[in-house]
């Protein structure tokens, strides 16, 4: 009997140490294709730039990690209620609440045009979509803005055409569905070069990470810190570099 006792406290102890270890949750979604999220075979993540960043954000404040997926849509709400803690892909643009704690910018990642009509810039797009009599089709991804195409959004000069992710939008770019879809440059690196004629740079986004503000105040500054750290001694770059991303100061076919 006496065994046996003992060997509950053991269990419950146990279980309150592990309970009690601080942990993050960082989310991702159908939206992070590579190189912001790479997937093992059985669909859970197991390397890319938020993989990376997420574990020397862990490695920083000596913390657990874990990843959750969510849904893009539900993203604001999901960081408001603390679902997760955090989300590293996210602009102030996309998620509006006043309440989100924000990082400093990570890094840009700007929107690429990919189209088949030889266009190279914003503005041949907006000449061309408000010459023509019939709307444009475009690929964008869903519950993303576009601050460039609002106005043609607005007046029906363009329309989009949601997908969960951009991987999916080229895709349907391949296979006709519309002739030109946005994608973000770091994604663009699925792109085969030789599939795509021109491209246009739409939009310059900034990544920051955002924060639940559920979250302690200390641990808020301590993660805030642990970002900063890992931007300001190179090691943010070095594991985007790790992946080979294309070049942000050019364009696809330069």
């Amino acid at each position: 009997m006496k065994s046996i006792f003992l060997g509950l406290v053991f269990l419950f102890n146990s279980y309150t140490v592990v309970a009690s270890v601080p942990k993050l949750t960082f989310s991702y979604g159908e939206v992070n294709t590579y190189p912001q999220v790479i997937l093992s075979d059985d669909g859970d993540i197991k390397s890319g730039i938020l993989f990376d960043l997420a574990n020397a954000i862990g490695s920083e404040l000596n913390i657990q990690i874990e990843f959750l997926k969510t849904p893009r849509a539900r993203l604001e709400q999901l960081l408001l209620d603390k679902f997760v803690d955090i989300n590293c892909t996210a602009n102030p643009k996309w998620l509006t609440s006043s309440e989100l704690i924000w990082s400093e910018p990570l890094y840009d990642n700007p929107d690429l045009l990919i189209n088949q009509l030889n266009l190279s810039s914003v503005e041949q797009l907006i000449t061309y979509a408000e010459n023509k009599i019939t709307p444009t089709l475009i690929g964008t991804v869903l519950g993303y803005r576009y601050p460039s195409l609002e106005p043609l959004f607005d007046r029906g000069k363009l329309v989009r055409i949601d997908s969960l992710s951009p991987s999916i939008s080229y895709q349907r770019y391949l296979r006709g569905d519309f002739p030109m879809f946005v994608i973000a440059k770091t994604e663009a690196s699925i792109i085969d070069a030789a599939q795509t004629q021109h491209s246009a740079l739409i939009d310059h986004n900034y990544l920051y990470c955002a924060l639940s503000p559920a979250l302690k105040s200390e641990m808020k500054v301590r993660i805030l810190g642990a970002i900063n750290t890992i931007k300001t001694s190179g090691k943010l770059e070095a594991l985007i570099s790790k992946y080979q991303v294309l070049d942000t100061t050019k364009t696809i076919g330069q």
